[in-house]
């Protein structure tokens, strides 16, 4: 199966959670949610998560593909502040 966007979206969740597990020094729940709160410019393969919302959504800038022949394709990137933060 060819790699796409959901299948790295899932990589950069997991490899969020095992970086939070790492500066949380351990598996305490309250420690994992602090760290994950206190993320910043976590550099993902979709790109780099500035941080996260009191609600806990990250804030990042927003891929936008268009399908072209059947495939998935890179259109371009949104980085406006008031689009990107939920």
């Amino acid at each position: 199966i060819a790699p796409d966007m959901v299948g790295a979206s899932a990589y950069d969740a997991f490899m969020l959670i095992a970086d939070a597990i790492k500066r949380a020094k351990g598996l305490d729940k309250k420690a994992i949610r602090k760290a994950l709160a206190e993320t910043k410019d976590y550099d993902g393969l979709t790109g780099v998560i500035k941080g996260c919302t009191p609600e806990r959504e990250v804030i990042k800038n927003v891929q936008v593909q268009v399908v072209k022949n059947g495939e998935f394709r890179h259109f371009g990137v949104v980085t406006d502040p008031e689009v990107i933060t939920p």
